[in-house]
Formats: structure tokens, C-alpha cells, sequence
């Protein structure tokens, strides 16, 4: 009994603190840093950056994401990853690969129904010796926040005119 509390006492001590999932394989180190978005752990989220690359504006450019995603519900949470063929990232550093993650999900906004299946999150990812690290990243909610809550576009907003070719 003792032999076993030890090893899996050992176990959890040795287990990386900010994996949700593995990060051997892009799709999940991005739901990773989704996941950590979506819980506005932002700490979390931003170690799945390389080591040493996030610069000032990428911390605040998580910390933006992790801020609108507040109250916002996902299920149906899939990644599909697609490789990026002789990407001038891989220049930098050890990285050995590069890919572009999208990931998909049903979303449901603060107080609101659950909207149906859309891109909500795009990054570039590249792989490095202890997995795949987050590039460069977009948030993709998929309708306008004033539109959720029901109310109109202001009509300021809606008269401007077009810029004439």
C-alpha cells in the first residue's frame, strides 16, 4: 500500500504543472493553451510560448484573449492541425517543425443559448524539444459581443460611409 502511494506521489510530483493533455502533438498543446485562455489562467497560457520568446506584447496580447473569452462556456472542442511546408520559423532556434492549429467549438456567451460550431481560435505552432509551443495566435469569437446581448448596432456605426476607390 505504501509502495503504491509512494510511486504515485512521485508521479504527480514529476508531472509538468501546465498540461492539461500531452503536447506531443500540436492540436493538443493548442487545446491546452485554449483551455487555459477560456479559464483566464493566463500564466498557464503563456508557457506554452518557446522559453525565452514572449515578448510584451504577446503577454498582453494573452491576457486580452483570456479577458473576452470571461463568462464564455465551450463544448464540442476539436483541433485540426494542418503543416506548414518550409516556414521561415523554422529557422530560429531548434525548432524542427511548424503548423497552423485551428480549433472548433460551441460556444455560450454569458447569460445566452449555446451558439453552434465555429472557428474560435487559430495559432501557429512549432515544435520544439519539450513539444509544441505557440507562436502567434488569434481569437476568432464569432459574434460581436452588442450582437449577443441583443441589442442593435448603434446607428452611428452603421451610417458611415464607404471609402470611395
Amino acid at each position: 500500500m505504501s509502495r503504491s502511494l509512494a510511486a504515485l506521489l512521485l508521479l504527480l510530483l514529476l508531472g509538468c504543472g501546465e498540461e492539461v493533455s500531452n503536447t506531443r502533438t500540436a492540436g493538443n498543446a493548442t487545446l491546452n493553451f485554449y483551455t487555459f485562455l477560456e479559464h483566464g489562467e493566463v500564466a498557464n497560457a503563456e508557457a506554452y510560448y518557446p522559453a525565452h520568446t514572449i515578448s510584451s506584447s504577446d503577454a498582453r496580447k494573452v491576457a486580452a484573449a483570456a479577458a473576452r473569452l470571461t463568462g464564455y462556456a465551450s463544448r464540442s472542442v476539436l483541433a485540426h492541425a494542418q503543416p506548414i511546408s518550409n516556414s521561415n520559423l523554422l529557422t530560429e532556434r531548434d525548432w524542427t517543425a511548424a503548423t497552423i492549429v485551428t480549433v472548433t467549438a460551441e460556444l455560450q456567451p454569458p447569460g445566452k443559448g449555446w451558439q453552434p460550431g465555429s472557428e474560435v481560435l487559430t495559432a501557429t505552432l512549432v515544435n520544439t524539444s519539450i513539444g509544441w509551443r505557440v507562436r502567434d495566435f488569434n481569437l476568432r469569437l464569432p459574434l460581436a459581443r452588442w450582437l449577443l446581448e441583443g441589442r442593435r448596432l448603434p446607428e452611428a456605426q452603421a451610417a458611415v460611409p464607404r471609402a470611395r476607390c
